[in-house]
Order: C-alpha cells, then sequence, then structure tokens
C-alpha cells in the first residue's frame, strides 16, 4: 500500500525543519494601564503581542499600529517603536528568537510591524493552556504559539536562504562557540582556515551585513537574553561575557539598545 508521494524528498524537509531555531526567551500576560508606555524601545529579539480585551498603540517611525483584540502582532528584532495605553490593555506577549540557522533571524530585515488576523475560539484556548500544568496543554500552547509564527512568516513570504547563506552555518557555529566580548575577527578567520579579508568580503555580499556587525547584533542579544530571562546580576553577566568590566559592558548595551542594562531589564520585560 502507497501512502505517500515517493517524490517528496523528507531528508531535504527535515534538513529545513533543523535548521529552524525557535527559541521561546520570557512570555507573560498581564493587564496594563496608561502607565505602559516606552519610548524608543528596540529588543533583539522579536516580540509578538496578541491582544485579548482593550486597547493599546504601537508607533515605529510615522507608522501606527492599533493593538486591538482578535490580531496578532510582531515586532521584529532591532526595530525601534514606541507603546501606550490610554486606558487598558490585556496582552499576552513573548520574546522569542525565530532564526533560520545560528543567529539569522527570519524577520530581521522586515522593518515594520507585522498583523495578522486570529480567531476568538484559538485565542480563549490558548489562554485556557497557558494557565495549565497537563503536558498536553503545554504542547498545545507551544504548538499555537508555533503556528502564530508560521502565519507571519506567510504574511510576509519569507523563504528559506539560499544554499550560499547555508555555507555559514560552521561559521555561525563557531561564533557561537566563542562568542563574548573579546571575540576577534581574525580567530573566527583563523579557525575557518581563511583569510579575514576574503572571510570578511563573501560574509557582506553573500548576507547582506558585516561580519563585525553580525557578531556584535549576536553579542547584544545572548546579553538581552541573560538580562531579560534571569535574575543574575549586571556584574555577572559582565564577567560571563568576558568585558573589562560592569562599566564597559553597560556601555555596550546603552549604544546598542540606547538603555543601561538596568533599564533595558526593567522596559523591555514590560
Amino acid at each position: 500500500m502507497k501512502y505517500f508521494d515517493s517524490k517528496i524528498d523528507f531528508d531535504k524537509k527535515f534538513n529545513i525543519i533543523n535548521n529552524i531555531k525557535i527559541n521561546y526567551i520570557e512570555s507573560n500576560m498581564l493587564t496594563v494601564n496608561t502607565l505602559w508606555n516606552g519610548n524608543a524601545i528596540a529588543s533583539p529579539f522579536d516580540r509578538i503581542y496578541i491582544i485579548t480585551s482593550g486597547a493599546g498603540l504601537l508607533v515605529s517611525g510615522k507608522i501606527k499600529t492599533k493593538l486591538i483584540p482578535g490580531y496578532a502582532y510582531l515586532v521584529p528584532p532591532g526595530l525601534k517603536y514606541d507603546y501606550s495605553c490610554d486606558n487598558s490593555l490585556t496582552q499576552i506577549f513573548f520574546h522569542v528568537k525565530i532564526q533560520f540557522f545560528y543567529g539569522i533571524d527570519m524577520f530581521e530585515h522586515t522593518g515594520k510591524i507585522i498583523k495578522i488576523k486570529i480567531q476568538d475560539h484559538d485565542i480563549n484556548k490558548f489562554v485556557s493552556s497557558l494557565v495549565s500544568t497537563d503536558i498536553h496543554d503545554i504542547l498545545y500552547s507551544k504548538l499555537y504559539m508555533d503556528k502564530l509564527i508560521s502565519l507571519f512568516v506567510k504574511h510576509e513570504k519569507i523563504c528559506f536562504p539560499s544554499q550560499k547563506n547555508l555555507k555559514y552555518v560552521p561559521l555561525f557555529k563557531i561564533i557561537n562557540t566563542n562568542l563574548s566580548a573579546k571575540t576577534k575577527l581574525s580567530d573566527i578567520a583563523g579557525i575557518m582556515h581563511t583569510s579575514l579579508q576574503t572571510l570578511s568580503r563573501n560574509f557582506k555580499k553573500d548576507t547582506g551585513i558585516g561580519l563585525k556587525q553580525q557578531i556584535e547584533q549576536m553579542l547584544v542579544s545572548k546579553a538581552a537574553e541573560l538580562l531579560i530571562s534571569s535574575d543574575i546580576s549586571i556584574k555577572e553577566i559582565s564577567s560571563m561575557l568576558e568585558f573589562t568590566d560592569p562599566y564597559y559592558f553597560s556601555k555596550f548595551i546603552k549604544k546598542h539598545t540606547g538603555m543601561s542594562p538596568t533599564e533595558y531589564r526593567k522596559r523591555v520585560s514590560m
């Protein structure tokens, strides 16, 4: 008996699946009021909002996006935006890394807030699953979040990276293994058995971003994840990431986020 079309290349499909990394950093459900406001916020992660009641506002540049029930919203990493609430707003939000492979976020070049319609009965079931400790409900909540991400991907017509970008998977593995404030481009090139000039030139040509900038983005993301998802002291995080001292760590975070580590930990977790 033939169950599947023999033309389906399962090895290729699973290779793609295994090169998609979705890591949920932090999530919460809360009701906010007029105190919920912030300016020029930028996260190194994708941030997804699901609104269950009330209304709020996100502003990025000249584009205003109203937060209302029945929709889900994705703010891509690095996008600066303001948020506010005139009365009250109940939201579910989560920070998530949505990466093709070791560092390339699916939405990092989107440059806008994305809005999609979702069904009320799906939201209600999702909310119920979030407060449950049953393994079935826990798995359902993850499947629902994965489904939301797939809808955002479909909405933006995002495609899998080209073969020329996939060749950098070993490079990203090396960067992640050695990622710290002391990471040197010359050391990375040496491990890759190529010259720094050749590696930097080809990387920029193939990915559209400089290698130094890519490593800095990955370091910011790692630092931000520690600030948001743990209660480790700023001094300890600075030491873990091999900064000279907390002062230089704070300077680095402020350069990339516009906030001190303490302020970032407080405001971005809201």
